[in-house]
């Protein structure tokens, strides 16, 4: 395989396959959007390397900007295509080509939370931690596959546990209810089904239209007052679902490239749903309340810990540089406080969600909200500093504002908008950043005054806020506050 030596290239391009001859080094090409947007990237610092990038790149993606998850998913097919080269060995035994075992790898790359949920980048660089992880992931998701495969359906009915259960129910996001009475059915079909063999085979046969009269009938008498009788048919319908549904979170999908980098949500399910509000709407609830009960939480905290967490996780201010504002001598006393007010915090939202949602501490749920509140630290904690960009934003000039759209929102080339403007591509880059200068004073005011003035041991200030512009001029609404401008297009 050709290695990648420009920058751009490693952010911007993707292996060329073979799926026919099961081939994975014909070459690189590029995707013009991510190609576009690098350049972009690369003007705007010159002097910036290739970690300091993947780094930017990481931070984005992990907070859900579908940009840069496709570069951060070029940036790692590298990773990706020695990985299967290293485990190609393992393939022959799954009856698995280096072609579908990429597609595995490309799936995990394009899933950044999944990759890098205990990422650390004070210890490792971007590829180094993907390389270690992205070799365990795909060793797990093989033998997971493996191990559901050996069944048949009603043989992974028999072998399927509760817990197991719940679990792929879970990550489903039915209600507690619904996750009962599955439970319950389940329950009764280990009860009520009788194994049998057909002559000739080694497979266990369904359950015949007795057995399921019999499991309808004995879950009928056990369900809850809330819920609806099932009739046999519906009976069979859900244990279906079962079988779909758990070997569905073992199954490895092989998508294209392109489908990888749009994917969308997952199909719903045809399952009869016991409750009567559907799994959508009580999704959008919890993050509603997830939101809500964070933000009161949040409010409760004393001001300066609210501005140390704004600090921390809105601008990722390095905690060394906040000790004498907090009052620590030494940065550890000060990453003990934080990790103890984030745990305080966690602990309270924890029971809440043990009160209403019947998530215990205990559960594996719980390590999905610790993510979960980190991801909203870092939203919550920009709040204060997108509100005031926005309406510095707003009250631009509308020339200027056309440009930073098309520029940014567009990402057309300097060249670009040049030819469709009276100005140089040289007044056209000074007038940025401009533009980038006063957003970034702005917040660096909004720091010295929360600060209380006290920003000069602050040396990570100025980067840290250089690349929260950077950023937020990549993802402002443009097009929803163009509308409000009367200025014609350039």
């Amino acid at each position: 395989m050709q290695k990648r030596t420009d920058l751009v290239a490693k952010f911007s391009t993707f292996l060329e396959v073979d799926d026919a001859k099961d081939s994975l080094d014909l070459g690189w090409y590029y995707v013009p959007k991510l190609k576009h947007n690098m350049r972009q990237r690369r003007e705007s610092d010159r002097t910036a390397k290739e970690e300091y990038w993947a780094k930017v790149i990481l931070r984005e993606a992990l907070a859900s900007a579908p940009l840069a998850k496709e570069h951060l998913a070029a940036y790692l097919e590298e990773t990706a295509y020695w990985t299967v080269m290293k485990m190609r060995y393992k393939l022959e035994g799954y009856q698995l080509r280096k072609v579908d075992f990429f597609c595995m790898a490309r799936e995990a790359t394009s899933q950044p939370l999944q990759l890098f949920g205990r990422y650390d980048d004070a210890k490792s660089g971007v590829k180094t931690f993907a390389e270690k992880t992205l070799e365990d992931y795909l060793s797990e998701q093989l033998f997971k596959g493996r191990e559901r495969d050996k069944y048949s359906p009603t043989g992974l009915l028999r072998s399927l546990s509760y817990l197991e259960l719940e679990k792929t129910l879970k990550k489903r996001r039915f209600s507690p209810e619904n996750i009962q009475a599955y439970r319950l059915l389940l329950k009764c079909f280990k009860e009520k089904y009788v194994p049998t063999k057909k002559s000739g085979s080694r497979a266990l046969q369904p359950p015949d239209s007795c057995q399921l009269q019999a499991i309808a009938l004995y879950y009928n008498q056990w369900r809850s007052p809330d819920f609806p009788d099932l009739t046999p048919e519906q009976v069979q319908e859900c244990l279906d679902n079962f079988v779909y549904w758990v070997r569905g979170d073992a199954k490895v999908y092989f998508l294209s490239l392109e489908e990888l980098l749009t994917k969308g949500e997952e199909k719903p399910s045809d399952s009869p749903d016991f409750s009567q509000v559907s799994d959508d709407e009580q999704e959008r609830g919890q993050e509603q309340e997830l939101n809500q009960i964070l933000s009161q939480l949040f409010e409760e905290l004393t001001p300066q810990i609210k501005t140390l967490l704004e600090l921390v996780y809105g601008l990722n201010i390095n905690q060394g540089d906040l000790c004498n504002f907090m009052g620590f001598e030494q940065q550890p006393k000060l990453s003990r406080f934080l990790t103890k007010t984030k745990r305080n915090l966690l602990t309270k939202f924890a029971e809440y969600a043990k009160k209403n949602w019947e998530i215990n501490l205990s559960s594996p749920e719980l390590n999905k909200l610790v993510k979960l509140i980190n991801i909203w630290l870092e939203k919550h904690g920009s709040l204060r500093f997108h509100d005031l960009l926005n309406a510095k934003l707003g009250a631009l000039d509308a020339d200027d504002f056309r440009l930073l759209k098309l520029i940014y929102g567009c990402q057309l080339s300097l060249a670009d908008v040049s030819e469709n403007s009276q100005l140089s591509q040289d007044e056209i880059k000074a007038r940025i950043k401009q533009i980038e200068v006063t957003l970034q004073d702005t917040l660096k005011s909004e720091v010295e005054t929360l600060c209380s003035g006290g920003t000069e041991e602050m040396r990570s200030l100025h980067k840290r806020v250089v690349d929260f512009v950077e950023v937020y001029l990549q993802q402002a609404p443009y097009a929803v506050w163009e509308s409000k401008l009367k200025k014609p297009d350039l």
